[in-house]
This record gives C-alpha cells, sequence and structure tokens, in this order.
C-alpha cells in the first residue's frame, strides 16, 4: 500500500513496509515541520478517526495530513468511503482524482 502526503510542492512517500513513525519523524526534520504540528491534537483526531472504523496507521495519516493542511492521496477506496463519512478540511481523494485536480497529465 502506498499513501502520498503532499504539502506544498513536496511529496513524502510512506510504504507500508517501513515503520510509519520514522517515515512521519524524518518527514518532520527534512521540511522542518515539527513546531508547526500539535501532536496531541493529531493523536486526538487520529482516535476519533479510529472510532469512525479507520485502522489505525491510516487514521494517523489523515490526522497529520490534516494537521499539515495536506491533501490526502490513497489507492484505498474502502478508506475513502470511510472518510466520506467525517467531516476534513482536507481534500481526499485517489491518485488519478488528485492528478485531475492539479491538471496533471
Amino acid at each position: 500500500m502506498l499513501h502520498l502526503l503532499r504539502y506544498r510542492e513536496l511529496a513524502v512517500v510512506y510504504y507500508s513496509g517501513v515503520p510509519c513513525a520514522l517515515h512521519l519523524q524524518h518527514a518532520q526534520q527534512s521540511l522542518n515541520l515539527g513546531s508547526n504540528i500539535d501532536q496531541q491534537q493529531a493523536r486526538k483526531r487520529a482516535e476519533t478517526f479510529v472510532s469512525y472504523g479507520i485502522g489505525v496507521a491510516d487514521a494517523a495519516h489523515v490526522a497529520y495530513a490534516e494537521s499539515m493542511k495536506a491533501d490526502f492521496i490513497t489507492c484505498d477506496d474502502k478508506l475513502l468511503k470511510k472518510l466520506a463519512q467525517v467531516e476534513l478540511p482536507i481534500w481526499t481523494g485517489n491518485p488519478i482524482a488528485f492528478c485531475n485536480k492539479e491538471n496533471l497529465q
């Protein structure tokens, strides 16, 4: 499974084979985002997502995307359907919808 987390013009790619915490820590350091993210608020929001039936890892990814005001891109249609039931201030969708949104062809 591949998740893309877009922040401004930079993209950070998360692979399920590597612990997500390491990716998040590296992304925060390399993008200098650590001070911009309220860790407690992101955790609380992730717990809310879990209560909607979203898996823990997916909930964490969405919570971080939300806290960074980033688009959330996933190939997981079931996850997108669950996210459609949650009021989110960010765009969520699949890679094709993202390319269409950004006029990438």
